[in-house]
């Protein structure tokens, strides 16, 4: 009886993992188209119970050219009729992690949430913009 793997069982297990390994990354490829639009759903927050309405600024689903410049945008935020835009904080996620801000150096989709709290610093309210840097 022979010891080991043949060259061919070999060849045959490197290709069955690299096939598990594209239908992981298609899958994955999938689902951050579908979180885009999932996401890109929230363009516009109106709570009437907390008084605040804010909108995205511009398109909420961007495309940046590798290595240009992104712009932020913001958001627009009124808490009873009253501009409350530069009270609003902003969070950037890149692959489910926090980062500074968009890094066009990196392709990749970058979520951006806006986060409008209600003056009285009771409700903190979000809404999204994506940004993919291809």
């Amino acid at each position: 009886m022979e010891q080991g793997f043949s060259k061919e069982k070999i060849v045959g297990l490197i290709a069955i993992i690299v096939i598990i390994l594209l239908i992981i990354l298609f899958v994955n490829l999938i689902y951050s188209k579908k979180e885009i639009k999932e996401e890109s759903l929230n363009q516009i927050v109106n709570h009437k119970e907390h008084d605040i309405k804010a909108t995205v600024n511009g398109d909420y689903l961007e495309y940046v050219s590798l290595n240009k410049k992104y712009v932020e945008k913001g958001v627009t935020a009124f808490y009873k009729n009253e501009n409350v835009s530069n009270h609003v904080s902003i969070t950037y996620y890149y692959e489910d992690k926090q980062v500074f801000g968009v890094d066009t150096s990196k392709k990749g989709t970058y979520l951006i949430r806006y986060y409008i709290t209600n003056l009285d610093n009771t409700k903190n309210i979000a809404i999204h913009r994506a940004v993919v840097v291809k």
